[in-house]
């Protein structure tokens, strides 16, 4: 949504809203993650994570998804309260 909604041409607005991030997602009740659309790992990938189960080829087939190359998602999943993937 933050792609969306922060005009990214703009690198003043941007820069000041990244800023913010940190703030706005350690106040956030609850944090939703995209992980894109799915291919032949992704169930047995999430299954993994879940049970921590250190299948490094699957779990890194969703790590290389575009949706990890912004440097904050770390960030927003982490000062989350509660994170849904």
């Amino acid at each position: 949504v933050d792609t969306v909604c922060i005009n990214q041409d703009d690198m003043k607005e941007r820069n000041h809203q990244v800023s913010r991030m940190g703030s706005i997602y350690s106040q956030a009740e609850r944090v939703f993650a995209w992980l894109d659309l799915s291919d032949e790992f992704t169930v047995e990938a999430l299954g993994f994570l879940q049970s921590f189960d250190p299948e490094i080829e699957r779990v890194r087939s969703i790590s290389l998804r575009p949706y990890w190359t912004r440097l904050w998602i770390i960030q927003e999943l982490q000062l989350a309260s509660e994170a849904y993937v």
